[in-house]
């Protein structure tokens, strides 16, 4: 089956958490299901600038053709800051429901705020979308990957066929969006990561359309399996018991609360033991400060994460705005705990449906769950506790699983 994927910026060196799982995804539907794939994507290494890195053209790779186009202007985060309060007074003075009783002209002048706000924030990649329209009735499905930005919302105002939307909504508040509410009446079916996601879209779509999937991301065999690696790559870098972080760090990610949480803790419990490692990108918006119990690691391997997942006392994610939170998964599916801020919808759903993730809404939740987690003697219900986290994972994201959904999730129109 050929089809195409639509997405921002896309590799396996990228920056983001959904982008990096977005190339996992391509990957193993062109491996198991042998599909034949088209990638429209950018040259852009990353959403911070949408600067130039990856060469124009056509790129055979080991997940299918890769098509990247230039971004005609790179962002301007004032540009973008700017557009993107103004829009937030509008609708704030403007909401919904007001919104759909408003004359045609004001209505017209909100979407062209609306647009500006699309192109300031980017990728601005009209060639891209030239090129998809004038091949789109060669593709059996074409894949659009988040919603919110220019290359979907310009791409479905002139492809109506064989469309399918994996949203990845990360800002609910953009969902009142005129331009976006447009396309969401047209019911595409969609493909969601958590049930979450699936009820913010519910919220701003009249009725759901028939073909609405629940599928997330998939995780390898190796993350169910019992094998518990040494410590023997980062032995010289942590000592146990460690908390893990691993992703983006920086602000918006939550991590200067974190460590400052994490530092509180260690005075308020005089806990000389557990150590807080971080793992992956630092985008230059956290202060770090020394403390012995303090480490930042950088970029690991996959399989060198499965080792310190493996070992970690837990893994934590205090990002306030979460849109799936892997690392909790990955967690979960090798058995350990996860702690994770209870302010992002997304981890609070998980922490309410497994007993061995546990969320924090202000510090003293942190410092309790964290002692607890870090108690020598564990408490007797946990290992079964484990074992069910661990089931539940595996019958709902492990790679057969979500590849079946995404077989089977037809393209027609609703």
């Amino acid at each position: 089956m050929k089809v195409a994927i639509v997405v921002p910026h896309f590799g396996r060196h990228v920056v983001g958490a959904s982008e990096k799982m977005c190339y996992y995804l391509v990957k193993q539907l062109r491996d198991r299901l042998g599909w034949d794939i088209h990638i429209y994507t950018t040259s852009a290494l990353s959403s911070d600038t949408w600067g130039h890195f990856f060469p124009i053209g056509e790129e055979d790779s080991d997940v299918g053709l890769i098509k990247r186009f230039r971004v005609v202007a790179k962002k301007n985060r004032y540009v973008f800051v700017f557009f993107d309060k103004l829009l937030k007074a509008i609708h704030l003075i403007f909401p919904a429901q007001l919104r759909k009783r408003l004359p045609s002209l004001a209505t017209e002048v909100i979407k062209l705020f609306e647009n500006m706000w699309m192109l300031a924030q980017g990728p601005w990649v009209p060639k891209l979308v030239d090129d998809l329209s004038k091949n789109a009735t060669s593709y059996e499905r074409i894949y659009f990957f988040s919603l919110q930005h220019y290359t979907t919302i310009s791409c479905l105002k002139r492809i109506k066929k064989n469309v399918l939307l994996v949203p990845l909504i990360q800002d609910e508040s953009k969902l009142d969006f005129v331009i976006l509410s447009e396309q969401l009446s047209r019911k595409y079916p969609c493909i969601v990561r958590s049930e979450t996601e699936k009820s913010m879209l519910a919220m701003a779509m009249d009725n759901l359309p028939n073909q609405f999937v629940v599928a997330g991301y998939g995780l390898e065999a190796k993350y169910f399996r019992d094998v518990r690696p040494d410590l023997e790559v980062f032995k010289h870098l942590v000592r146990q018991p460690y908390m893990l972080y691993v992703g983006s760090i920086g602000d918006s990610r939550g991590i200067s609360s974190l460590i400052r949480f994490f530092l509180e803790y260690l005075e308020y419990e005089k806990d000389h033991r557990v150590q807080l490692v971080l793992v992956g990108e630092n985008d230059g918006t956290t202060d770090f400060v020394y403390h012995p119990q303090l480490r930042y690691i950088g970029y690991v391997s996959e399989s060198d994460l499965v080792e310190l997942v493996s070992n970690s006392l837990c893994v934590v994610d205090p990002s306030p705005n979460e849109d799936i939170s892997m690392l909790a998964l990955k967690a979960v599916a090798l058995m350990k705990p996860a702690l994770v801020n209870g302010r992002s919808e997304v981890l609070r759903s998980l922490a309410d449906k497994l007993n061995t993730v546990h969320s924090y809404f202000n510090l003293r939740d942190f410092c309790v769950k964290l002692g607890y987690l870090a108690q020598e003697s564990p408490s007797k219900s946990l290992d079964s506790d484990l074992k069910s986290g661990r089931a539940w994972v595996e019958s709902s994201y492990s790679w057969p699983v979500v590849l079946e959904k995404y077989d089977h999730t037809n393209p027609r129109r609703i």
